[in-house]
């Protein structure tokens, strides 16, 4: 009996061990501000002249990353217009946007692969922006900032811009 017993027991054990594997891919997230952010839908598109848009988010955010190219590299934040980050945040009491530019924030983008064939791209990003609406937009201690650490973009499915 002790062996049946050990046998059924067994095979009930065994069957109920089933792999849960989800494919996280695309993806998009990062930590704001030391909290976990996902984008549920993310686009890029690559412009005319070569310029990169990632785009993602929910109902009341969206985050973009701007680069002027597709190259694989590492991109640094506040120091042009044409490499940037925004955060915009829609609330109760309007829309909140927070970006870096020339001399505006710090962070960078690093494009890891950008897989021509299939049409995606991956790669990591961190960045400090500051509110648009900030009085001194160049004194990071005075304006209010918004933070991303560890953000990654996973096999993003590049399109062409229309």
């Amino acid at each position: 009996m002790k062996k049946i017993f050990l046998l059924l027991f067994s095979v009930v054990a065994l069957s109920s061990c089933t792999e849960d594997v989800r494919d996280n891919s695309p993806a998009f997230e990062g930590l704001r501000n030391g909290s976990r952010w996902r984008a549920p839908g993310v686009t890029a598109t690559v412009g005319a002249g070569g310029d990169l848009t990632i785009s993602g988010g929910n109902q009341f955010e969206t985050l973009t990353l701007m680069l002027p190219t597709t190259d694989a590299g590492t991109y640094t934040l506040g120091t042009s217009q044409s490499r940037k980050a925004m955060f915009v945040i829609i609330g109760d009491s309007g829309t909140k946007t927070y970006a870096t530019g020339t001399g505006i924030g710090n962070g960078e983008i690093e494009i890891e692969v950008y897989d021509e064939v299939n049409k995606t791209i991956t790669g990591t990003f961190r960045f400090n922006a500051i509110a648009e609406d900030a009085v001194d937009p160049t004194d990071p201690t005075a304006a209010e900032t918004i933070n991303f650490i560890e953000g990654n973009f996973y096999k993003v499915p590049v399109r062409p811009s229309l």
